[in-house]
Formats: structure tokens, C-alpha cells, sequence
């Protein structure tokens, strides 16, 4: 997920760049090395340890992704006096800081409360309906004690899903009370991991169930630009993705689909 304008770089203009990052992977290094070769320069903010001093080399500001506000409060305050053109965010956990961050620069971005709808898959819903867009029946059902779905009113074939995680991680499919019942023990297994348990934006208290819906799966990825979308690429998913687990796998583009599919 990236956060911010698309820029028109050139290196006669030396644009700066304020870019979020989670640590310093092989994205970031590509993202580095774009940056040198357009004379753009690229200011890091990541959630490396602020107790070690500058171990990746990059002068990163150190920040905690999981408190979104407080990560832009620090980076507009060790900032405030520098000039910026644009705040990228690269992955989903960054994404809702640089947002906030970008606003308090007064730089084009998406608002942060749409930012914070994306991180979680009920309110995503909810905004879904409120603005009358065609969305499945759901609701959320707390996970302890142990859900009773006839009370919950699901129904099925349903899908049951962890709020805020992202690449399909606990989605399960669900046929009948037993399949529902044998997924939130699954779901309670997978949120028992101890490198989940140490995000603390994750919601280990409930989990979506909506209804599922049959058909072919494809993938938009595009850029939304006050209010026009300009559409980017569409993969196929030739998997069959019905269940009981909706892993990522190949993704196929361009699109072997035709307009009436």
C-alpha cells in the first residue's frame, strides 16, 4: 500500500521524499536506488530499534508502526523544518502514519480515517454498505467464549476471517457448524503465535464472518486519484480458490478473462 502523490521526478529538481518503511529489506533498497538515479532525495522512517544507533546505515527516524499517531507525531517533529514533496508508504503497516504525517505536511494523500478502514476488514465492510456498494451479509463474532453460529445468525456457506491481518492469513471457509467451529479453533491457534501476539494493532477478540461468494477471483491493482481510478494491471487467480483455505498463490496478467467474465 502506498501512501501519497505519484511524483514526476526529474533530476533537475531534486524532490525530496519522506519514505515509511518496515526496516530495511530488498523494497527498500530498490526503492533507495530509484530515488539516486532520478537525484531524488529519500528521507527514511522505519521501525528499526531506536536503541541501537543507526544500524542499517540509512539515519532511519525510528518509530513504532503499531501507534500510528505518535510515529507522525515524532516524524513531524523531528521534520517540521524541512521541505518535502511527497510521503510514500511502503507495505500496510506504515501506512496509516505516513497518511497522518503527510496531512500534518499539508501534502496530498488519502485521509487517514480511509486508511484506517482498509486496515480493517469489518469497518471496510460497514463503509462498503453505508455507501451502498454490493457487499455480502456479515457480522462479527467474538471468539471467547467458544461462538455459537446459529446464534449469531450465520449462515452457509460463510467465510471466516481475522480482522486485520493481510495475504489471505486465516480465511477459511465454512460448510456447516462444524467447519465454523473447527475454524475459530484454528484462528484462535493462528493468533497464538507469538509474532502475531507482538503486533499490537492486531484484534485477537473477534473475528468477520460474511457470506461466501462462488465465481472467478481476480486481482485490480490501480491508483486513485481525487476521486478517478486509473487501473494498472488485473491477474487472474487460475487457482481454484473455493476453500476451505484461500492461500495466494499465481497471479496471471494480462488478464486471459474477456469483458462479459
Amino acid at each position: 500500500m502506498f501512501e501519497g502523490p505519484v511524483l514526476s521526478m526529474s533530476k533537475q529538481h531534486h524532490k525530496s521524499v519522506l519514505l515509511f518503511a518496515s526496516k530495511l529489506g530488498y523494497q527498500t533498497r530498490s526503492f533507495d536506488a530509484a530515488a539516486r538515479r532520478l537525484g531524488v532525495r529519500l528521507v527514511f522512517v522505519t521501525d528499526r530499534c531506536h536503541e541501537l544507533s543507526n544500524p542499517w546505515g540509512d539515519d532511519a527516524l525510528a518509530v513504532r508502526f503499531d501507534a500510528p499517531e505518535h510515529a507522525a507525531g515524532r516524524a513531524l517533529q523531528e521534520f517540521r523544518k524541512q521541505h518535502f514533496d511527497g510521503v510514500i508508504a511502503l507495505g500496510d503497516r506504515p501506512a496509516i502514519a505516513s497518511a497522518y504525517t503527510a496531512r500534518g505536511l499539508g501534502l496530498p494523500a488519502n485521509h487517514p480515517v480511509a486508511v484506517e478502514a482498509c486496515h480493517n476488514k469489518l469497518r471496510m465492510r460497514e463503509v462498503f454498505r453505508d455507501a451502498g456498494l454490493p457487499t455480502p451479509w456479515f457480522r462479527a463474532v467474538p471468539l471467547s467464549p467458544e461462538p455459537e453460529p446459529a446464534l449469531s445468525g450465520v449462515r452457509y456457506p460463510c467465510v471466516i476471517k481475522p480482522l486485520s491481518l493481510s495475504a489471505s492469513q486465516g480465511v477459511m471457509r465454512a460448510d456447516n457448524r462444524e467447519d465454523f467451529l473447527a475454524a475459530v479453533a484454528r484462528l484462535k491457534g493462528l493468533f497464538d503465535r507469538p509474532e502475531l501476539r507482538s503486533q499490537r494493532e492486531v484484534d485477537f477478540t473477534q473475528a468477520l464472518v460474511e457470506g461466501y461468494i462462488a465465481g472467478i477471483e481476480v486481482a485490480v491493482e490501480g491508483i486513485l486519484i481525487e476521486g478517478a481510478l486509473r487501473v494498472l494491471a488485473i491477474f487472474d487467480k487460475p487457482d481454484a480458490l473455493e476453500g476451505p483455505f484461500f492461500e495466494e498463490t499465481i497471479y496471471v496478467t494480462p488478464s486471459r478473462l474477456t469483458p462479459t467474465q
